[in-house]
């Protein structure tokens, strides 16, 4: 999910910076480049201090540059600048790095952005607890990519789902009992009562998936 997000947003910043004629390059803890894009990247061979070292000198050194980070660790170079050094940067918060406690680093580094944007309003609202300057933060849900198709559709499993079901999709994992399967779950009988043949479908598997079944069946729902 994250690097999809990534790749959602250096495309977004490439074609930002194409149709205005500015430059634009990708800075890569990996050094991977961005599939079916054509950006110049510069790799750290994941050397996250070789990486905060680079975007340290560069905004020492040209303040005419602005830099959109694709997550919060990285950006936690911005909280070591003084303000006469720190170009203007872009922060996006995905969930749960900002759903706990954060850093001194982590806060300063997300207060002191000059934009920001969540992929949903929860995430947001989440996330003031533990870093309250995040006034003029923006909701901005992600997209979906644009590539091909991974495989062939299934028409019968289409056909069996029909129309009208509830959808969740994530792993099913015994540490990441944040996403909601049990909460939906737990109010799916509410919902038959009030609406009958309501469905669910699960994408997803993990090893917590046992215990869900088992919760299900206990809930009258095994079926």
């Amino acid at each position: 999910g994250r690097a999809a997000a990534g790749r959602l947003l250096a495309g977004a910043c490439a074609a930002f910076a194409r149709e205005r004629g500015i430059g634009f390059r990708l800075l890569s803890l990996d050094g991977d480049g961005t599939p079916g894009l054509e950006i110049p990247v510069r790799g750290f061979g994941g050397n996250q201090r070789a990486l905060g070292l680079a975007l340290w000198k560069t905004q020492r050194a040209d303040r005419g540059t602005a830099y959109v980070f694709d997550l919060l660790g990285p950006a936690r170079v911005q909280a070591y600048l003084p303000d006469s050094w720190r170009s203007p940067y872009l922060l996006p918060l995905y969930g749960i790095e900002v759903w706990r406690p954060l850093d001194w680093d982590r806060r300063r580094a997300l207060a002191k952005a000059t934009a920001r944007f969540a992929i949903s309003a929860h995430t947001l609202e989440r996330a003031r607890p533990f870093c309250p300057d995040l006034a003029g933060t923006a909701v901005v849900p992600l997209a979906l990519e644009e590539r091909e198709s991974a495989g062939e559709v299934d028409h019968a499993l289409l056909d069996r789902i029909g129309r009208g079901f509830l959808l969740i999709a994530g792993r099913m994992a015994s540490g990441e009992r944040y996403k909601g399967h049990d909460q939906i779950l737990e109010a799916l009988p509410g919902l038959l009562a009030a609406q009958a043949g309501t469905r669910l479908l699960i994408v997803g598997d993990g090893d917590d998936r046992d215990r869900l079944e088992g919760k299900a069946a206990s809930l009258g729902l095994g079926g």
